[in-house]
């Protein structure tokens, strides 16, 4: 076996570490722009969130208000959570290639994908004491 020249082996390593630092430039402008997006089934709700479950955009339907606050509440924490599985997923196949097939991306983002149980549960009932301070209202007034 032929021993490689040590000015061989120090221009490979530069390459190949000027390659792996280009490839990780361009993942890191990529994450930038990722997101997670999620429709209720039936329409009602659309979310898009960061890949952290940060809520970027929250669209409800004119159906969405039919339902009741504990409802909507649920159908929106869910598609949310829906949402940032699809942020996550998205943020996988991005780093995959950088990071190698040898890495675990998936199991080491987990903790990232997505708010906690704890945050949702509080989230929900948030929405929901604004959904019935909403629905309390007089027609045309104020809150009370």
């Amino acid at each position: 076996m032929r021993r490689e020249a040590p000015a061989d082996w120090l221009a490979r390593t530069v390459r190949d570490t000027m390659s792996r630092i280009d490839r990780i430039n361009e993942a890191r402008d990529r994450i930038a722009e990722i997101s997670g997006a999620a429709e209720s089934p039936g329409g009602e709700v659309r979310v898009v969130v960061t890949p952290a479950g940060l809520v970027r955009s929250l669209e409800l339907s004119r159906t969405a208000y039919r339902l009741s606050p504990e409802v909507l509440a649920d159908l929106i924490v869910e598609t949310i959570r829906r949402a940032a599985a699809d942020g996550a997923s998205a943020l996988t196949e991005t780093l995959q290639p950088v990071a190698g097939a040898d890495v675990d991306l998936q199991s080491r983002l987990q903790g990232y994908a997505g708010a906690d149980e704890q945050t949702l549960n509080g989230a929900r009932e948030s929405l929901r004491a604004i959904s019935r301070e909403v629905l309390d209202r007089p027609a045309g007034g104020a809150a009370r």
